[in-house]
This record gives structure tokens, C-alpha cells and sequence, in this order.
């Protein structure tokens, strides 16, 4: 960790405008890009000649073009270590270089949650067990994700808007892709009274039945994605479950990571028949 941080510092000094993040290997080989995804084992990165994803037993060290990521980053690595002190430090730091930075503020709110965790829970033995004891809840892992298999009636987690089916991709932001489903259950189990922030993936479609108030929803470019800006009440799209301040990943089963906005909008109104979304929601769930 010290190590890193030295090198850190020196990039902050020497690194030229290159507008690019780069991922150093134990090889001692290089990769600029973009990183698009970060999750405990590994991180994505958009390249020229594609996505790579390089597991994080492979590198040696990452520095980010933007000063606040290089913060968040150390951050994330001092909480994994148990040092609650100095990831608090590195959050803090990130968010005076960008106060609206919202991924330092989860990160805050989970290491509250691990604190919270640490001094005020017990054991358990069978996380799995735990969590269908407290949230009322089953999962599974899919595709390297969480699914929801089962909800049960007046739980926790159907009083909170979970689904069979959804996906539990993250826990304050933090990544729940390629975990067992015991380490999933295990971020989501917490003292009774404290809340967790997690984001549900759900499929949402909803046919084209006219062509007036289609359809019914503003988009806009968000720093976390196409985002739902406004819907009206009674359109299509809120009669479907489309929610304000849904993120779209797919539309009509092409991902918007890429996608401009203008070519979002000219696909959901050239739609003939029904649309098609893939949305990541928000929740807060307060645990009981």
C-alpha cells in the first residue's frame, strides 16, 4: 500500500496529459484505456482494439486520468485490508477533489456499513440461511451474477421491491459480479435498523400500442449511464414498471455503453412493436 501511494504521488507530478487510464501488469507490460467496469477480482478496460478484462492477481498497480478515481481506488483497497481509517482518508480526499463525486460518497455509506457490521453484528453460520431469515430472499449465481430466485410474501425484500429474477449486481455501488453466492449474502446481511443501498438488474418491456405519447419518458446522458429524466404517470413505459432515475444498459437488446444519446432516442421511436429494457434501480433497504 505504501508503495503505491509513493507511485501515485509521482504520477499526480509526472504522468503527461494522455486522458487515459493505465494498468500496469506484474509482467511489466502497460494497457491504456478506459476502465468501464471495476469488481473485487478484476477490472474491464476500453481499448482502441476492444474491451480487455484483466484480473487484479495480474496487476501490479493502476493509475486513473482522473485524480479522484486514483483516490477511490486506494480507498477501496484499504477497506479490503480492514483499515477503516485510511480508505475514510482517501474517500474524503477524492471528494474534495470532486464534491458531486457520487462513487466516493457509496463508498463512505459501505464502509459505514462494514463499521456497522464489525461492532454490531454476531457470527452466522450459513449466510445463505441468514439472508433468507432476514430478508426473506434466495440466490443464485447466474452468469456470474446473483439472481433472485425466490422472494417471500411480506418480506423485507418484497416490501422493497425485489423480484424473482432480478440480478443484485451491487451493494453501494461495490460490484457483487463473479462472488459465491454466500460472500453476496454476506454484504447484504447487517445489523437490524441499518439501511444498505443496492442496485437491482431487471428486464422491463412494454408494448407499442399507439403512436400518440409514445413513450412516454425523457432520457438523458448521466455520468452513470442513459438515465430515465422524466415519465408520465400514465404512459406506457410507468404502466410497464420503467421507474425516474432508472439507468438503461440495453435498449431493444443493444447496450447503450457506448451509445450516443441521439441514437438512444432515434431507436425507441423507431420502435414498431414493444421496447425492450435493461435497467439498473436503486434501492434502499432497511434491514430488519
Amino acid at each position: 500500500m505504501q508503495r503505491l501511494i509513493l507511485s501515485l504521488s509521482l504520477a499526480f507530478c509526472l504522468a503527461p496529459a494522455a486522458y487515459a487510464d493505465v494498468v500496469y501488469y506484474k509482467s511489466g507490460e502497460s494497457l491504456k484505456g478506459l476502465v468501464v467496469e471495476e469488481h473485487h477480482d478484476r477490472v474491464i478496460v476500453s481499448t482502441e482494439a476492444g474491451e480487455w478484462t484483466i484480473l487484479k492477481r495480474d496487476m501490479q498497480e493502476i493509475f486513473y486520468d482522473d485524480p479522484e478515481r486514483n483516490y477511490l481506488f486506494m480507498g477501496n483497497q484499504a477497506l479490503e485490508e480492514g483499515n477503516f481509517g485510511l480508505a475514510r482518508m482517501f474517500y474524503r480526499r477524492a471528494l474534495q477533489i470532486k464534491p458531486e463525486f457520487r462513487e466516493a460518497q457509496d463508498a463512505l455509506n459501505r464502509l459505514a456499513d462494514m463499521k456497522n457490521k464489525a461492532e454490531l453484528m454476531q457470527p452466522v453460520g450459513d449466510p445463505t440461511e441468514a439472508l433468507l431469515q432476514q430478508w426473506g430472499l434466495t440466490l443464485e449465481i447466474n452468469k456470474n451474477l446473483p439472481e433472485v430466485k425466490g422472494v417471500r410474501k411480506d418480506s423485507l425484500a418484497d416490501r422493497s421491491g425485489i423480484e424473482p429474477g432480478d440480478f443484485i449486481v451491487s451493494s453501494w455501488g461495490y460490484s457483487l459480479a463473479f462472488m459465491g453466492a454466500e460472500q453476496v449474502a454476506g454484504i447484504l446481511l447487517g445489523p437490524a435498523a441499518t439501511s444498505v443501498q443496492i442496485t437491482i438488474q431487471r428486464r422491463v418491456v412494454f408494448p407499442r400500442k399507439s403512436l400518440w405519447g409514445w413513450p412516454g419518458i425523457t432520457l438523458d446522458m448521466e455520468p452513470q449511464g442513459l438515465t430515465v429524466k422524466q415519465i408520465k404517470p400514465d404512459g406506457p413505459a410507468a404502466a410497464s414498471g420503467l421507474r425516474l432515475l432508472d439507468r438503461i444498459l440495453e435498449l431493444n437488446s443493444l447496450s447503450t455503453r457506448y451509445m450516443p444519446l441521439g441514437e438512444a432516442r432515434k431507436i425507441l421511436n423507431g420502435t414498431k412493436t414493444e421496447a425492450v429494457f435493461l435497467i439498473h434501480r436503486d434501492l434502499l433497504v432497511k434491514r430488519e
